[in-house]
């Protein structure tokens, strides 16, 4: 039971540390009245150094395809019902980390209650453990990645459903993460 929870704890923690994703659909749009797809012509390149442009674009591509497909739909280069319109964004941040500094020397604060709830758990030497005596600030640069799939009638020549995916950026796997973008966003795809 306790191997049980602890995979569960951490199935949690994993799936909490997954993309933000947001989807919307036109209403009253039925998805299955489309039964084709093409590819409308891409102007955004991933443009950075830090990223192979053209294994991304393959990722993206590869991995949209597969999801279309199974969703039913087919590529169809010659009369498509929908337009796929992809784009991907990467925005360079700062965050600001305040980290705890402690005394190098035991400090004795005096006791404080402790819930009842804790008593089989809590140290029972708390009172001697290092106080905070300030914080240490740091800028921390991170990358974030943004990847927005547009499905357009191309009739009405508008959107009728939208997918994004948005999350901090790991260079050391990122097509792994861009095909784990587009798996969560199609995991919100309507019903087919």
């Amino acid at each position: 039971m306790k191997y049980v929870s602890i995979a569960f704890s951490m199935l949690l923690i994993l799936h909490a540390c997954g993309p933000r994703v947001q989807t919307g659909k036109t209403a009253n749009v039925d998805m299955r009245s489309y039964q084709t797809y093409a590819w409308l012509p891409n102007g955004d390149s991933i443009l950075n150094d830090k990223y192979d442009s053209k294994l991304l674009n393959q990722t993206i591509v590869s991995e949209i395809n597969q999801e279309m497909q199974a969703e039913g739909y087919t590529l169809d280069r010659t009369d498509p019902d929908l337009l796929l319109l992809v784009h991907m964004m990467f925005d360079e941040e700062t965050s600001t980390v305040r980290e705890p500094v402690y005394a190098t020397y035991d400090y004795y604060a005096p006791a404080m209650y402790v819930n009842p709830y804790y008593d089989r758990y809590y140290y029972y030497d708390y009172n001697r453990v290092t106080s905070i005596v300030g914080y240490d600030v740091d800028q921390v640069e991170y990358t974030e990645g943004t990847l927005v799939i547009d499905l357009i009638d191309k009739d009405s020549n508008t959107v009728v459903w939208r997918g994004t995916a948005e999350d901090y950026i790991r260079p050391y796997n990122l097509r792994a993460q861009i095909a784990n973008y587009i798996d969560e966003i199609f995991d919100e795809f309507p019903a087919s």
